[in-house]
């Protein structure tokens, strides 16, 4: 199977089946690690929730009844980073009024950090110019991405939503002053506006992933002969993608013991173009999370024959893969990522578990 072909979960795979509340509740209270937690920082939430009710407000009963279901919908699991996915459920852009879909990335503004809306946006762009490569930008567009809200925006009770089309899913939870974002995924093909198109200035000088990948290449360009010999990987591709919910994946490389600080510097900053694509205050407290484990943070990696480069950085707290695979649709670069939060927290698992466990439903 392609790195682009559809996947459909398996519920099977999941620890949590659907990650329903009854099951996050006969989980919570079989544990009394969550009373005994720090709690981190609060986030101010308030932004996030009024701009998604401010959605809800601009829709129709219909589009309502499309867009929003159960917190512990089984929906939550089942994306896809494929072009085509029958799956996809909530509500379509492409059948969105213009005001709608401003609202819908008026959600995603309050959501994401400013690099990280410039990411997703420029994701969606991109695919439309590969329709214009290819020829067929009835499959490729900016029209073909749904968001879905799982429960009902709230100060205080758990809910949040999907966003999910070509190349581009972000799943995120919001429960208080606490915010999850896991699993996502990033990718495009093209990675920049080729320069040979005329197209709408929308579409000029576009760029995504490029940064994030020169800088894996400087890092792994750095490494001595010692430390590249600990972080070959034999076996690249990404593991942790749609449908493989909590994998088991090995520790295995270079751990950030083995590297000296100026390295683990880097490391985190590989780290950081990932996880600050979410809201600048969450993404501080997430990163002070990862950096406390950096030492215990493994690095493993693999340039192949043709230049492309696959790498895993995993911790206790964070998961990326990033590929560059092969070419699919047009004759331009083509990358993925995936990030997922550890300890249990993809679609926020911990954190529900923890909520129903402060307060048994």
């Amino acid at each position: 199977m392609s790195s682009d072909s559809p996947m459909v979960c398996d519920m099977k795979r999941n620890t949590l089946p659907g990650c329903g509340f009854v099951a996050l509740l006969v989980l919570a209270l079989t544990t009394h690690a969550f009373a005994q937690t720090p709690r981190p920082a609060a986030v101010d939430t308030r932004p996030i929730v009024e701009a998604a009710r401010s959605l809800l407000d601009s829709l129709d009963a219909t589009q309502r009844r499309t867009l929003v279901y159960p917190i512990d919908s089984k929906e939550w699991r089942v994306w896809s980073n494929f072009h085509r996915s029958r799956s996809r459920v909530g509500l379509r852009l492409g059948d969105l009024k213009n005001e709608e879909r401003t609202r819908v990335f008026g959600l995603l503004r309050e959501a994401l950090s400013a690099r990280g809306l410039q990411m997703a946006q420029g994701i969606v762009k991109l695919n439309h110019v590969l329709g214009v490569l290819t020829g067929r930008t009835d499959e490729f567009n900016e029209d073909d991405y749904y968001l879905v809200m799982f429960g009902t925006p709230s100060p205080s009770e758990p809910w949040g939503f999907q966003f999910e089309g070509h190349h581009l899913v972000i799943n995120y939870v919001v429960l208080g002053g606490e915010v999850v974002m896991s699993p996502t995924f990033w990718g495009s093909e093209p990675l920049h506006t080729p320069r040979e198109l005329s197209l709408p200035r929308r579409y000029q000088n576009l760029s995504v992933l490029e940064a994030e990948r020169a800088e894996a290449k400087r890092f792994m360009d750095a490494l001595s002969d010692e430390q590249r010999a600990k972080s070959r990987l034999d076996n690249p591709g990404i593991i942790a993608g749609a449908g493989n919910d909590n994998p088991s994946i090995e520790f295995e490389g270079l751990p950030g013991k083995d590297m000296n600080e100026r390295q683990r510097r880097a490391l985190l900053d590989m780290i950081g173009a990932f996880v600050r694509n979410v809201r600048d205050d969450q993404a501080r407290i997430d990163m002070a999370q990862v950096a406390a484990h950096i030492e215990n943070t493994w690095f493993s990696a693999q340039t192949r024959a043709d230049g492309r480069i696959f790498y895993r950085i995993i911790s206790p707290e964070i998961l990326v893969e990033f590929d560059e695979v092969p070419r699919l649709f047009s004759n331009e670069e083509h990358v993925h990522a995936v990030v997922r939060r550890r300890g249990g927290n993809d679609y926020g698992e911990s954190l529900l578990q923890r909520h129903l466990h402060d307060h048994p439903h």
